[in-house]
């Protein structure tokens, strides 16, 4: 009589252990690739946020944050969120064009993500696109941004307010809160 194979035995012994270990090994590139992703978006973060970091340490946080963020993208080419996070680093180099070709591939495999929605349509008015930027923050649903930030900004810059409020007006024309944000910011500069 012919042995079984461990796959026989698995399933016929133990069909729950066989089942998971099966999921394990289908999942494990996306969660490792997800461990990338997240070990990049702390480096990022350092490198933007972290007080009293000297230039090459910021440098260096840089570095490991782009490279985690390429491995995360070998792992799994269709994850969405390592282009987004791409598309910060580029931002802060002041690379406009390759930002709005990362946060397009961002859209392009995660088109949920409002977030990266948003950053390409800041990324594509920019390069001076605004109806392209107008759509992508409309995928965002970013009109409630532009109403804060032009109820933030109508005292200490008022054309930046008014920029805020028409644009909130050009994604949600019908909303009430863009109505009043535009509306406030008009009265305060009459003042």
């Amino acid at each position: 009589m012919r042995q079984p194979t461990l796959t026989q035995l698995l399933r016929r012994r133990w069909p729950l252990p066989a089942l998971a270990v099966c999921l394990l090994l289908v999942q494990l590139p996306t969660l490792i690739s997800a461990g990338y992703n997240n070990l990049g978006g702390l480096a990022l973060n350092r490198a933007q946020i972290e007080p009293g970091i000297t230039p090459a340490e910021q440098a260096a946080a840089y570095t490991t944050a782009g490279h985690d963020f390429q491995q995360a993208l070998k792992l799994v080419p269709a994850y969405g969120r390592p282009y987004a996070n791409l598309g910060a680093i580029y931002t802060d180099f002041g690379d406009t064009v390759a930002a709005a070709q990362a946060y397009a591939g961002a859209t392009r495999r995660a088109p949920d993500d409002r977030l990266a929605q948003y950053f390409y349509g800041q990324s594509l008015d920019a390069l001076g696109d605004e109806d392209a930027a107008r759509e992508a923050w409309t995928a965002a649903q970013a009109a409630g941004v532009f109403v804060r930030q032009a109820d933030a900004l109508k005292s200490s810059d008022p054309s930046g307010a008014l920029l805020s409020a028409e644009r909130a007006m050009a994604i949600a024309p019908d909303a009430p809160e863009s109505v009043l944000a535009l509306g406030k910011v008009l009265t305060a500069q009459k003042q």
